[in-house]
């Protein structure tokens, strides 16, 4: 369900990172935490943060990228925030976040860090169900990538090592610490302040608007606000109903319907068409 912020809000934000490892580069869905890093803000100040270590799994496989150092299982084991398991880190991690809910008094959860959609949020709702968890429904996820690209365009790169120059004046090394990066972040996020905190918030294992290349800021607002729509599968869940399902009548239904433009709706279209393919002929029911 997507839910656009307003002033009004009811929420905690929580500014948080998380360091996993993979067998190979970008399968998210099969990444391991071994780093969990958090925030939670009130009043726009840190009122309480939280950290937890882990071995996400075994063997732990080397890095996937040269920015990224090797870790050990004797390492993390030296850690001072240490969890004898996964399973432990994530249960503490979880009971942190409800407990700084109910002692802020607030009705939402908003778990905000840099490429959340496509990274965080997906291996964390992962991990997870791994566990035989599903989130509470009170946690919601935000991307600030989106709101550094509207906010500060023309940069070079969207990194958070990048913005970070660009906003702190500073050279502020991305350590690939989970705490670390999260006060990294948040201190990029004061110096833009909490009036640039605007876009969607999802409930956790929905599949952000976002997600969907040729979806940014402006055509997420336009869907959601405009046209009620409330995820992936509530865009794909219309196409159905409306037997917009081929390439030709699902990307017209983008640009004649919903006012999306004819590049983007092509790579929306795309997307959709992967969707729909294990959708049986006929159906004009909801996409699950």
């Amino acid at each position: 369900m997507a839910v656009w912020i307003s002033d009004t809000i009811d929420a905690l934000w929580v500014v948080y990172d998380l360091e996993f490892v993979s067998r190979r580069a970008g399968e998210f869905e099969k990444c391991a935490i071994w780093d969990i890093g958090a925030l939670a803000l009130a009043g726009g100040v840190v009122q309480s943060s939280f950290s937890g270590s882990c071995v996400p799994c075994h063997p732990i496989p080397p890095p996937v990228s040269l920015e990224y150092a090797p870790i050990t299982k004797k390492w993390l084991k030296k850690q001072p925030n240490y969890c004898k398991s996964k399973r432990i880190c994530l249960q503490r991690f979880l009971q942190w976040l409800l407990q700084c809910r109910v002692s802020y008094g607030k009705s939402k959860i908003i778990l905000a860090s840099h490429g959340n959609f496509r990274s965080d949020k997906v291996v964390l709702e992962a991990e997870c169900l791994r566990e035989g968890w599903k989130l509470p429904d009170c946690v919601y996820f935000y991307d600030t990538l989106s709101m550094f690209r509207r906010i500060l365009p023309g940069i070079e790169h969207y990194s958070l090592q990048s913005i970070s120059r660009t906003l702190l004046r500073s050279t502020c090394p991305v350590e690939h610490r989970a705490l670390a990066d999260a006060q990294l972040l948040e201190r990029c996020l004061r110096v833009v302040g909490a009036h640039n905190l605007v876009g969607c918030i999802y409930r956790g294992h929905k599949i952000p608007l976002q997600s969907l290349p040729g979806i940014g800021y402006y055509n997420e607002r336009n869907l959601v606000l405009r046209h009620g729509v409330s995820g992936v599968y509530d865009l794909a869940s219309r196409c159905v109903a409306l037997r917009a399902t081929e390439r030709s009548t699902c990307r017209s239904l983008l640009v004649h319907f919903y006012g999306i433009k004819w590049s983007n709706a092509k790579k929306i279209t795309e997307s959709l068409l992967c969707m729909f393919a294990g959708v049986p002929r006929g159906t004009t029911g909801v996409v699950r």
